[in-house]
Order: C-alpha cells, then sequence, then structure tokens
C-alpha cells in the first residue's frame, strides 16, 4: 500500500511538473534553495565523514573482511564491475560538464584576486572537489551498508534492510517496520528526482550537439519529445533484461566509447596541455581538500555561491545513493571490503580527474586562442561551449560531435535503466529479480517528470529539482550508518 501512495504522489507531482512547468519548478527551487542554507554544514561535514571512514577501512585491518562468506569471490569480473559501478554513477555527467563546469568556474571564480594562470588551475581543482573523492565517498560507503547487511546477515537489499537488521535491537518491531518502509519510499523518490535531472540535462546537450553535427536548427520540442522517448524505450528494454545482459553489455560499451572520445579529442590538441592542467588542478585541489572539506566557501562575503554549487552537488550524490549505492552492492558480492571501497572511489576519481583534464584543459586552450568565445558561451547556456569546441575541429568536427551525443545517450540509458531496475527492487522490498510491471511504472513516471523539467530549459532548475528528493533522504542515510556503525562495531571490530 505505501509503493502505491508513493508511486501516486510521485506520479502527480511529475504531472504538476509537466502542465504547470514554471509555478510547479518554481517551488521546489524555492524549496530546495531554503533547506540547502539550513543543511550546508551538516551536509558537507557528513560527506567528509564518509571519505574519512573510506581510508580508515581501507588502511586497517578490517579490509579483507568480504561483502559475503569468507570464501566468496566476485561474481563480476573486474573490467565489468567498474564499468557498470561507473556508468550508473556519473557518466552522464561528465560528457555535459565536462567542459561546461571549468570554465564556469574560470569566469566567475570562487577565489578572489588570483592571477589568470593561478585561475585555471583552480577552475579545474574546484571542479575536481564536485566530482572527485568526496561524491565517490558518498557511493562506496552507501552502497557498502547495503551489501554489508544483505550478503552477511540476509537483510533486504534495500535502506530498509540495514534499518531492520542495524536498529533492531533500539526500536519495537512496528516501528522498524514503518521506519523500513518509509525509508524505501523515499529512496524511491529521491531517484526518481535525481534521474528525472540528469535526462532532462542530456536531453538538452544531445539536442545541442545534434544541431551543431548537422548544421541544423532542429525543431527544440519535438526534438526533446523524440530523444526522451528514444531513451525511455532504450532504458526500460535494458533494465528488463536484466544486469547479466542489458546493463553489463551497455556499460562495458559505454566504457569503451568514453576512452575512445577521450583519446580522439586528446589527439586533437597538445597532450602537454592536459598533462599540465592535470597536475596544476591536482596541486590545488589537494590545498583546498582539507579546507573545503570542512567549511563552505565564502565568495563575496556569502555562501551563496557554495550552496548552489558544492552543496547542491553533494546532495545530488545523496540522491543518486538510492539507486547507486544499491546497484553497487548488487554487483559486488563476493569482494572485500578493500578491494571494493579501492576499486568504487579509486579508478573511477582518477578517469574523472583525466577526463576533466583532457575536456577541460583543451578548452581553456582553445579559449585562450579564439577570443574567449567559450567562455562567452558558457555564461549564457551550459550545453553550448562543448559542441562549439568539438564542431571546430576541422575534418573530425562533425565525428566527434556524433560521437558525444552517442556517449551521452548510451551514458544516460545505463544510469536510468541501473535505476529502474532499483527502483523496482525497492518497491518489493529488496527484490532482486522484480517483476517487470514495477520497473515499467517507475521507468514512466520518471520520464514524465524529465518531460515537465525539459518545459523549462533550464540546467539550473533541473539541478534543484534533482536534489529535491535527496533532503529527506539524508537523515535516513545518516540512520543507515548508524545501523551499520553497530553492526561493524558487534562483528569485525570486536571479533
Amino acid at each position: 500500500m505505501a509503493m502505491r501512495i508513493a508511486a501516486i504522489l510521485i506520479a502527480l507531482t511529475g504531472l504538476l511538473v509537466l502542465v504547470f512547468p514554471e509555478s510547479a519548478t518554481a517551488t521546489i527551487g524555492t524549496a530546495t534553495a531554503w533547506f540547502i542554507t539550513i543543511l550546508g554544514w551538516p551536509v558537507l561535514w557528513l560527506s567528509s565523514l564518509l571519505l574519512l571512514l573510506c581510508v580508515f577501512l581501507v588502511l586497517g585491518p578490517w579490509g579483507s573482511l568480504r561483502l559475503g562468506t569468507d570464501d566468496e569471490r566476485p561474481e563480476f569480473g573486474t573490467f565489468s564491475w567498474l564499468s557498470m559501478l561507473f556508468a550508473a554513477g556519473m557518466g552522464s555527467g561528465l560528457v555535459f560538464w565536462g567542459v561546461a563546469e571549468p570554465l564556469t568556474h574560470f569566469s566567475s571564480p570562487p577565489v578572489a584576486g588570483q592571477p589568470a594562470a593561478l585561475q585555471y588551475s583552480t577552475a579545474m581543482a574546484v571542479t575536481y572537489f564536485h566530482w572527485g573523492l568526496h561524491a565517490w565517498a558518498i557511493y562506496a560507503v552507501s552502497g557498502l551498508v547495503v551489501a554489508w547487511f544483505t550478503y552477511r546477515f540476509a537483510a533486504p537489499e534495500a535502506p530498509s534492510g540495514a534499518l531492520q537488521e542495524g536498529l533492531k535491537d533500539w526500536l519495537r518491531p512496528s516501528w522498524l517496520s514503518a521506519l523500513g518502509a518509509t525509508a524505501n519510499v523515499v529512496a524511491i523518490a529521491a531517484v526518481v528526482f535525481g534521474v528525472a535531472g540528469a535526462l532532462a540535462n542530456g536531453t538538452m546537450l544531445i539536442h545541442h550537439g545534434l544541431d551543431k553535427a548537422s548544421g541544423r536548427e532542429l525543431p527544440v520540442a519535438g526534438s526533446y519529445a523524440l530523444i526522451l522517448s528514444a531513451m525511455g524505450i532504450a532504458f526500460l528494454a535494458s533494465a528488463n533484461s536484466g544486469i547479466q545482459r542489458g546493463i553489463l553489455w551497455l556499460s562495458n560499451g559505454n566504457v569503451l566509447l568514453a576512452v575512445l572520445l577521450l583519446l580522439a579529442v586528446l589527439w586533437q590538441q597538445d597532450a602537454g596541455i592536459a598533462l599540465n592542467s592535470l597536475w596544476d588542478g591536482l596541486l590545488q585541489y589537494a590545498k583546498i581538500l582539507p579546507q573545503w572539506s570542512v567549511h563552505q566557501a565564502v565568495v563575496n562575503a556569502s555562501l551563496d555561491w557554495s550552496g548552489g554549487w558544492t552543496i547542491t552537488y553533494l546532495l545530488w550524490w545523496i540522491a543518486w545513493t538510492p539507486f547507486v549505492g544499491i546497484f553497487i552492492a548488487r554487483i559486488s558480492r563476493g569482494r572485500s571490503i578493500r578491494g571494493y571501497i579501492l576499486g568504487v572511489v579509486g579508478v573511477p576519481v582518477a578517469f574523472t580527474l583525466v577526463w576533466f583534464a583532457v575536456m577541460g584543459g583543451g578548452a581553456f586552450a582553445y579559449d585562450a586562442s579564439h577570443g574567449g568565445v567559450l567562455l562567452q558561451a558558457v555564461s549564457h547556456d551550459y550545453t553550448a561551449p562543448l559542441f562549439l569546441w568539438l564542431s571546430d575541429m576541422g575534418s573530425w568536427g562533425s565525428s566527434l560531435s556524433y560521437m558525444a551525443c552517442l556517449l551521452l545517450f548510451v551514458f544516460l540509458v545505463t544510469s536510468a535503466d541501473s535505476a529502474s531496475y532499483v527502483m523496482g527492487m525497492l518497491s518489493r522490498n529488496g527484490d532482486p529479480d522484480p517483476p517487470m510491471r514495477n520497473k515499467m511504472i517507475w521507468g514512466g513516471v520518471t520520464v514524465l517528470l524529465a518531460g515537465g523539467l525539459l518545459a523549462r530549459r533550464s540546467a539550473d532548475v533541473n539541478k534543484a529539482v534533482a536534489i529535491a528528493g535527496a533532503i529527506p533522504y539524508t537523515l535516513l542515510l545518516m540512520l543507515q550508518l548508524l545501523a551499520w556503525g553497530r553492526s561493524f562495531w558487534r562483528t569485525a571490530l570486536k571479533k
């Protein structure tokens, strides 16, 4: 019954956004901004504590404990495992923001009074902070909690399982049941809002890329509808084929295509530019990491910039944890805690840093020799600079633009099919093989909400709506961590 009520309420929200896009998204955005002001410090500290926990588990003697029985071995090979978790986690975001975010932070730097050369490295460092260690630590710990209780205590593979197993000595069974059902409902809401925002952003960027690659001005509404419909059909078909087929194949293809695009873009520029961007950005990242992990950046005597960027990003990652964390847990059975964390945090972060160094660093170099055209473009539209830059790469321009559109499309399909699969699991309290009907319903609701967001055609609105579901889920994530801490202390530290 709770899931039916949740489906009706979330679908109603999506319908309101679709029918009244201006007023509905404005209301959600206002409420979200108010909560960001309140939750800024707790969210930042929580994220930093999760990163410290990852370091603690990797370096401590308990990293050899397995997510499963002591003699269990991983279900998936390392490459497929890494491909699936990376594609589900944030692959599409790298395409959308790979050029736009470094340019934005350079044009509006959060650190005043720096020389231009240092502004470049600061822009890269800020981007690394938003997409690096903190983001993947959030994913890693949320997945670890679910996997711990599912594979060691046979709890449901859902937030409810962690709460009911980890807090069973503290709360009455009826309270635990109600808390578990609430956690699953809130988790589904967070996934729907988070993925809908990503689908809306991705649809806008694909449309812009097709415009540039084809040399035509395609009709906006019609293109949006066709792109979103194609994504919906593709990800529902993939989700219904299961993890071992559609999701696995798409994820492997995704990563290979991403590497191919990265190498092709690198071929068109001086490799030294990317290396310098990576090195300078890493040095500045290491410099700001300790301070920014505990203090919000103050820009022009205000925390507005931090709320609009850093805290929004952290909440966006939390919004995705119900599905990314559960999905990572689902594919990580049999791995040691140390290997799990190094794989979930270390490898994706390394690829992310290289991606932004090549895409952001190359865009900076291009812009410096072309009168700042990309900076002008990004100030009006986040979707503009990537394809403006790619389209000017000689005979490769159109091919690279089409390749970027295809990569973004497949990344979005991979994220959405994983989300639909997990929402089907959540709607049946962690059922590892949810029926097709459940996946279809939640996937359809997500597409409905994404369609409403596209009526506003604003990446900032999409970000605000995407994190709306994370706000109530943050408290539930903290409760899951408490439950896991109790269980880990009893079974590992006192063993």
